[in-house]
């Protein structure tokens, strides 16, 4: 098989660019436990570095492998942290579904990283940690509930907990419809829609049982699979085994079937692994304009004043530098 290129789907955003309008950027990637023990402050800055050099809104990272211990945050799972580019500050919220203490080291964890100049709400965990959402507001009514997921690689090993997750995913969705908001999946779901990547080269199939499917789930409610919406002849793979070299597309975006249709969305897996290389899986990147995702454009949507900042600080008071002792 051909080496992959050095990405699928469209090149990855950049950031400040002056000569293409500010989209809105959502990011999805498996750490493998990257964030987990005494990793997570590693973990967490390079996520929020990734995020500012791509100009991401937002970020769904699965298998984080954090303990609620490891990290300040409030009841409902949030914490803001601070990164520092340059002279600028930037401020991220982020939303922790915990890593269970009896699934230490074997794989959970949920976090969703927004641009704390985005107004928020409803935040929701759920206690496997295998699932997150919160809810992102534009102006007006508009909003968008981003949910994230981590889906069991193997749910015959406990069909109460797999079907349990989906359940709680399609109460998630239910919930967004009566609000009349629209809602992005995304997550490692550990599943191939065969349906859609059966005739595309390079596939390789990952079977999963249909009644836990959460790719199933959302077909049933008429949400788009981005990446095969946008690209119907690249395969889109998101891991490769480190063993057997086998490339699959685990890690997904599903959305409102009118992003795939508005010729304004686009998506990026970084097939090399490029950036955020802690795991044997892709950063993914879908972006589509911030009217089409939230109603208004980036700077109406970006409202919060907490955004990037130049710091000027005032030592008038302070005493004058003294010369280093000698030893």
């Amino acid at each position: 098989m051909p080496p992959p290129n050095e990405y699928e789907g469209a090149p990855p955003p950049v950031a400040n660019d002056l000569n293409t309008p500010s989209s809105f950027n959502v990011m999805n990637f498996n750490g493998q436990g990257f964030m987990g023990g005494d990793h997570l402050e590693t973990g967490l800055y390079d996520s929020m570095a990734t995020m500012h050099d791509y100009e991401l809104s937002a970020g769904v990272i699965s298998d984080t492998g954090t303990m609620q211990k490891k990290i300040t945050a409030s009841g409902d799972g949030i914490a803001i942290r601070g990164l520092q580019v340059g002279p600028h500050a930037y401020s991220y919220h982020s939303l922790w579904s915990f890593c269970p203490i009896h699934r230490t080291g074997r794989g959970a964890g949920v976090s969703i990283i927004w641009d704390s100049r985005i107004p928020f709400s409803n935040p929701y965990c759920d206690k496997s940690g295998r699932l997150a959402a919160i809810t992102l507001h534009g102006p007006g009514k508009r909003a968008l509930r981003l949910i994230g997921i981590y889906v069991y690689a193997t749910p015959q090993a406990d069909p109460a907990a797999a079907l349990l997750l989906k359940n709680q995913l399609n109460d998630l969705i239910l919930a967004a419809k009566a609000a009349d908001i629209r809602y992005l999946v995304t997550g490692d779901f550990n599943e191939v829609p065969v349906w859609s990547d059966a005739s595309v080269p390079g596939y390789h199939p990952s079977p999963y049982p249909i009644e836990y499917s959460i790719c199933r789930l959302l077909k049933e409610h008429r949400q788009a699979d981005m990446f095969r919406k946008l690209y119907p002849n690249s395969y889109g793979a998101t891991r490769v085994d480190p063993v057997s070299g086998a490339r699959t597309r685990l890690d997904h975006f599903w959305g409102p079937k009118a992003w795939a249709r508005s010729g304004r969305s686009h998506m990026t897996v970084d097939s090399k692994r490029r950036v955020l290389c802690a795991s044997d899986h892709c950063l993914s990147i879908l972006r589509c304009s911030f009217k089409l995702a939230l109603g208004g454009s980036h700077s109406a949507v970006r409202c919060v004043d907490s955004g990037p900042k130049q710091l000027r600080l005032c030592m008038s008071k302070l005493p004058p530098p003294q010369a280093e002792a000698c030893v």
